[in-house]
């Protein structure tokens, strides 16, 4: 994980930490499913719009269980979506 700034309450910066994500494969993934909006999206991984935004942000981390079946319903591995190597998630 990497740290990003970010302003909190009333202008403070405060340091956040941030999770590496395959944001263009996760976005490929998920349209090849037919997931246009925000919506279609939650409905494939079979969480909350909310959540979706998170994980693609990289502000969230989700539990090993929940990363599982996301991989599942996109045909990709966890480590595919989430890649330890920083590298990769560029």
């Amino acid at each position: 994980m990497t740290d990003a700034i970010q302003k909190g309450e009333r202008g403070k910066v405060s340091a956040t930490p941030r999770v590496d994500v395959n944001r263009s494969l996760f976005l490929y993934a998920l349209r090849a499913n037919g997931a246009i909006t925000g919506e279609d999206q939650a409905r494939i991984l079979g969480t909350s719009r909310r959540n979706v935004d998170h994980y693609l942000a990289g502000t969230v981390e989700p539990k090993l269980t929940t990363a599982r079946r996301i991989a599942a319903a996109l045909g990709c591995q966890v480590d595919d979506l989430w890649p330890t190597d920083t590298k990769a998630a560029a």
